[in-house]
């Protein structure tokens, strides 16, 4: 009775185990013939916007449309002093934030930068799905540049998203 109960209850938990299995990439089914893609820098520092351009680069050499990113918005906030107070000048204080709207987007895809973790998001602009997060590590062989190891990454992602159909 217990072999029986086994051999049945394996199949089943075989299955299990691989229906559990997660993915990184979500596969896209109506990929635009001719996909574009913008990158967005999380902040507004050197460091992050050369990151930002590394990617750019690497989009543009696997092949796809990249549009140049929207531009950071200046918003000046204005404080007046209390009535009470002898000094009724108004001062002002400036904050620069970098801010954009998903409906402004001229691409296909919205592709957000971090230079810390050196993370990537992929999202789909028209329905703000996220497909896609992931790191670009260092090159591991020595010969490899860190260019042509950004384009290879994204080469490899934008195929495994079904956007590319073949590595380029």
């Amino acid at each position: 009775m217990n072999r029986l109960f086994i051999i049945l209850l394996t199949p089943f938990c075989a299955l299990i185990l691989i229906s559990c299995a997660t993915t990184e990439y979500v596969v896209l089914r109506d990929v635009p013939s001719n996909p574009s893609f913008q990158v967005v820098p999380t902040y507004l520092d050197p460091n992050e916007i050369t990151y930002a351009n590394n990617i750019e680069r690497a989009l543009i050499g696997s092949g796809v449309k990249v549009f140049l990113r929207p531009a950071h918005k200046e918003v000046t906030t204005e404080k007046v002093l209390p009535e009470d107070k002898s000094r009724r000048e108004p001062y002002e204080t400036r904050k620069i934030e970098y801010t954009f709207e998903y409906e402004t987007l001229s691409a296909d895809y919205l592709v957000q930068t971090y230079f810390s973790p050196k993370q990537i998001k992929i999202s789909k602009v028209s329905t703000q799905e996220l497909l896609s997060v992931f790191t670009v590590s260092n090159p591991s062989q020595i010969r490899t540049t860190l260019a042509e190891h950004q384009r290879k990454i994204m080469s490899e992602v934008l195929v495994k998203l079904g956007i590319l159909n073949q590595l380029n």
